[in-house]
């Protein structure tokens, strides 16, 4: 059948029929909408219908992709003698559904919002009985559930199917976290080819405060805004949301005392800090990823290396020794000033115990105060 529509990176076969016969193969010319040409061929004769004639096309996935009415053209020329038989018929071309981008399994989400998710399917079945549900990270009950949702994809390309979802209200249960980020799990379900399947993915609820780390970090971390070849280099917000939240566990962990603070909770004084650590765990990762795809090419007159890792390397090294001395003087001196005299901060017992947001107390969450009430260190 002739060429209608065509999916750039996939293979498609197209076919012109000629009444006469002819000296040599038809040649096929391919252009885009602007009139540049993309792609040049010949056809082969069908060994059955000799007045059939295809050929299968290949559109580049760096094609330029337009509007629906920008239309690809493919003319078709056949030559008996001195004549030619020219034939000319137009198809769109749409862009390959990226199924590492559309089927990534993490998302974030701000607090408040309605849910939302996307699910990819690698399969062009039909699916029925589809259905989203959310789990919150401390319980096995389902905290929402869609019910039966309309299982039309809203892309299709012959190959792949996408399936959008957003709850009609937002979900009110889905709050950011007061500790560690946790994940909220997603879990779609359907019927394809009469088999249950699900697919499960990871949802984190942020804050404001914390998208503000996140941009901060990426501007630390991603200047040149670098676009790799390799999807797995590129820098993610869930990623970048995985280092600042080792970031701050970074500077808890820091001398000279421990500290439970959160994203949410950290005083401002210590952002610089989170950024710092946050950017230290990240290049850590990062180097070693870059390792992994590393690229030396060496010809007769052509030596091509690619290596970022030295300069990973020098500016893990120069967070290191922050981390080593600036930040441990800088904890040191906010205990000793601020620590002691910050609101809702008690220092109480024989020992000086302190009870206050250094430690991130909220309550009896942690059973802090009953535990040193029950070693008579607090009166």
């Amino acid at each position: 059948m002739k060429l209608q529509r065509a999916i750039a990176g996939q293979q498609a076969e197209t076919e012109i029929f000629y009444n006469v016969t002819l000296d040599s193969p038809p040649v096929y010319r391919i252009t885009d909408f602007n009139g540049n040409l993309v792609l040049k061929g010949a056809g082969a004769q069908d060994i059955v219908n000799t007045k059939r004639w295809t050929a299968q096309v290949l559109i580049p996935t760096n094609a330029p992709i337009g509007r629906p009415d920008q239309l690809y053209s493919i003319e078709w020329t056949g030559k008996v003698g001195a004549s030619k038989y020219v034939q000319t018929d137009s198809f769109s071309v749409n862009p390959i559904i990226d199924v590492y981008t559309q089927a990534d399994q993490e998302r974030i989400l701000m607090a408040g919002k309605n849910l939302s998710d996307t699910l990819v399917l690698d399969d062009p079945s039909p699916v029925t009985n589809l259905m989203v549900k959310l789990y919150n990270p401390i319980s096995d009950m389902p905290i929402f559930e869609s019910g039966i949702i309309d299982a039309i994809p809203s892309r299709f390309d012959g190959h792949s199917q996408v399936f959008n979802y957003r709850s009609p209200d937002p979900v009110d249960t889905m709050v950011a976290p007061t500790y560690n980020y946790k994940p909220y799990l997603i879990e779609w379900s359907w019927t394809q080819d009469g088999e249950d399947q699900s697919e499960f993915h990871y949802l984190y609820i942020v804050s404001n405060k914390v998208l503000l780390l996140l941009h901060n970090l990426r501007m630390k971390i991603d200047k040149a805004k670098t676009k790799q070849r390799n999807k797995a280099l590129e820098w993610r917000d869930v990623d970048l949301l995985n280092y600042v939240d080792q970031g701050v566990q970074y500077l808890n962990a820091s001398p000279p005392t421990m500290t439970g603070f959160s994203l949410n909770t950290a005083p401002a004084i210590f952002d610089t800090a989170i950024i710092n650590c946050s950017a230290f765990a990240a290049l850590c990762a990062q180097y070693l990823a870059e390792g992994q795809s590393t690229f030396d090419f060496s010809g007769q007159s052509v030596t091509l290396t690619i290596d970022r890792t030295q300069f990973i390397d020098a500016e893990i090294n120069r967070l290191q020794s922050y981390m080593d001395s600036q930040l441990r003087a800088t904890k040191k001196l906010w205990v000793m000033t601020s620590g002691g005299s910050s609101p809702g901060f008690i220092r109480t017992g024989a020992l000086g115990i302190n009870v206050g947001p250094s430690l991130n107390y909220n309550g009896g969450r942690y059973g802090m105060l009953p535990a040193l009430w029950a070693r008579g260190l607090l009166w």
